[in-house]
């Protein structure tokens, strides 16, 4: 009876206990994946240029695709949630860029690759193909630079090149980021020397330099024409023979170039210290040295003031307006050779060896009021021997034996406050008959033949025709053999034949 109740009992409870657990079962679903998708561009970190090519792969998962010819890539139907992307191509570093992958939404993405150094060489040092290390007598005009170096990785190179010459502390990049192996150069100057460089680079890599080498110029030929020239409102000293022209100055006004009797050294006017002074130099311009302390002036325009060698080319002798100095070329043992008569001022000066003696152009506040003298400084003697010229009046010269005079003077006297002339003719004054003839012939209307001279044998004029309305610069004739005008220069002024 006992055993039979107790069974009820668990019976009863195993019931209850099932109802119970039944009531406590809840109703359960699977919730469906959803999806997203990446796109994006790969580009050089570099150069910002798109990379074709390049492998992305989305981890976790399998999947991997590579970028088209624009550098951009797609990946779609990724389960939502966090994403890496490895991104790898030849010669580049390894890129991992995490995203978050939502649904029914694009992660769009701008991955930048930089070059893995680690990989790549770098480029040879350059090594020299022309000019030749160390080369003498290089042209100065059309020169090339060439030089080669090689990339193992057959790396695209660049080459910036490096100049500069001697007495020059630093170099001048005159070439950046050329991809030729050569360089032509522009106009060089005569016998100097020369240093250059090229840096090398294949944009993976530090540059690599070349070492520094070197070349020289033909030396400073001989030539026979001086002359002055306006380059950027500035006038500036020129050498020719007619065919070749070199400029020897630049910066400052430089003018009135005058070669001694030597024929070795070269003196000019110049206002590179404001006032204007004697300068000598080398014939090519260098190893300038500053001549005079007291200034050299005069009544006249700055470029109708002249001076000279001593026949010896010992002295320099220049108008300081009413005094007349002479100076060693060396800047020393100064004097005073001759003062003008009381409201005159000295303009031009010659000297010869024959009889020792000067011929000078004084005039006075007015350019239009002059005389030409001759001055004998062993005694002390000045002698006018062309008084009261009518019209303005160009600085007289010596021929070669000392017996004729050259000077210029407008014919037409025109006068205005500009100094200007209109019809300026070469004269020529024998000192032996003191007789003048007029030496310009066919001289084309409107024109000035201005700042006359000998050549150096004598036998033949030079002289500077010019527009009266001093509109352009002139241009060098001669008179030749038959008397008629040839064209030496154009563009040209204060003409010295040495």
């Amino acid at each position: 009876m006992k055993i039979s109740r107790l069974k009820y009992y668990l019976s009863q409870f195993l019931i209850v206990s099932l109802m119970l657990a039944g009531g406590c079962i809840e109703e359960q679903f699977i919730e469906p994946e959803v999806y997203g998708s990446v796109s994006g561009k790969v580009l050089s970190e570099t150069t910002k240029e798109p990379i074709a090519g390049a492998i992305v792969r989305v981890s976790p998962s399998s999947r991997v695709v590579e970028t088209n010819a624009e550098g951009f890539f797609r990946v779609d139907s990724l389960v939502t949630g966090n994403y890496t992307l490895m991104t790898t191509f030849d010669k580049y570093r390894s890129d991992l860029t995490t995203v978050t992958i939502e649904h029914n939404r694009n992660f769009d993405v701008s991955i930048y690759l930089t070059l893995d150094t680690r990989l790549n060489a770098p480029p040879a040092v350059p090594i020299v193909v022309k000019p030749a290390q160390d080369e003498n007598d290089v042209e100065v005009s059309d020169v090339i630079l060439a030089w080669k170096s090689t990339d193992a990785d057959k790396d695209t190179l660049s080459y910036d090149v490096i100049l500069f010459k001697e007495g020059e502390t630093s170099g001048q990049t005159i070439a950046s980021g050329i991809s030729q192996d050569s360089l032509q150069l522009g106009k060089l100057s005569y016998g100097t020397t020369y240093y250059w460089q090229v840096i090398v680079k294949d944009g993976s890599n530090e540059p690599v330099a070349s070492e520094t080498w070197t070349f020289r110029t033909k030396p400073f030929p001989d030539l026979p024409y001086y002359f002055s020239r306006k380059v950027n409102d500035a006038y500036q000293l020129f050498a020719s023979d007619g065919e070749e022209t070199v400029q020897i100055t630049d910066g400052a006004n430089h003018w009135r170039p005058i070669v001694n009797p030597q024929r070795n050294r070269l003196a000019f006017l110049s206002n590179q210290d404001r006032e204007t002074h004697i300068y000598v130099s080398d014939l090519d311009g260098r190893n300038r040295v500053k001549v005079t302390t007291i200034p050299v002036n005069s009544i006249a325009p700055f470029t109708e003031i002249s001076f000279c060698w001593s026949p010896d080319g010992t002295s320099l002798v220049y108008p300081n307006h009413d005094k007349l100095y002479a100076i060693h070329p060396d800047g020393t043992g100064q004097k005073l050779i001759a003062q003008a008569p009381i409201g005159r001022f000295y303009a031009g000066v010659d000297w010869t060896e024959q009889e020792n003696k000067i011929v000078v152009r004084t005039t006075t506040t007015s350019v239009y009021q002059n005389e030409i003298s001759i001055i004998y400084p062993d005694l002390g003697i000045t002698s006018v021997i062309i008084g009261n010229i009518q019209g303005k009046t160009g600085n007289p010269v010596f021929s070669v034996d000392g017996k004729k005079i050259l000077y210029t003077y407008d014919v037409d006297n025109f006068q205005n406050n500009q100094g200007r002339q209109l019809n300026s003719h070469i004269f020529q004054y024998d000192l032996t008959s003191n007789t003048t003839t007029d030496m310009s012939v066919n001289k084309p209307n409107g024109t000035n033949d201005l700042d006359a001279r000998y050549s150096p044998t004598g036998g033949e004029i030079i002289f500077v025709n010019a527009p009266n309305d001093n509109s352009a610069t002139g241009n060098v004739y001669k008179y030749n053999q038959l008397g008629l005008r040839e064209l030496i220069l154009s563009e040209a002024q204060m003409f010295y034949w040495k």
